[in-house]
């Protein structure tokens, strides 16, 4: 996907939806790291202060794991061999450069979560350490 399309997504959305009065998660994105900087100047234009990046770590052999048994739930076409390949690279090429520029931007809560256990288990560390519990 081309940058523009997430960033004015969020944009329209926000101009459109945003009140001022909800909170906002972004799940799946910035995937770009030019996306991840258009993204960070939307935070002090709206007053949301400092964000939470919520970084949830799991190993390749884990999500092939967890993609397998999603193709096989939910009968996604796209979660083939190649399909789950190609994802990869795009990840190790585009993600994870942006994992390391949060990792070290003062700016930016950065929470980085071990995702290889239960969603119960993940959620409870989560709240706990975002200081919600």
């Amino acid at each position: 996907m081309p940058e523009f399309m997430p960033i004015y997504i969020w944009g329209n959305l926000l101009v459109s939806k945003y009140s001022g009065k909800e909170n906002l998660v972004f799940d799946g994105t910035p995937r770009k790291l030019i996306e991840a900087q258009v993204l960070e100047s939307l935070f002090p234009f709206y007053g949301l202060g400092k964000p939470w990046v919520i970084y949830l770590d799991i190993e390749h052999g884990e999500s092939i794991k967890r993609l397998t048994l999603r193709t096989v739930a939910q009968g996604r076409k796209d979660d083939t061999p190649e399909g789950m390949e190609n994802r990869r690279k795009e990840y190790e090429k585009n993600v994870v450069p942006i994992i390391g520029w949060y990792r070290a931007h003062s700016n930016v809560n950065f929470l980085d979560i071990d995702g290889e256990r239960s969603i119960e288990e993940i959620h409870a560390d989560i709240v706990k350490r975002v200081g919600l519990a």
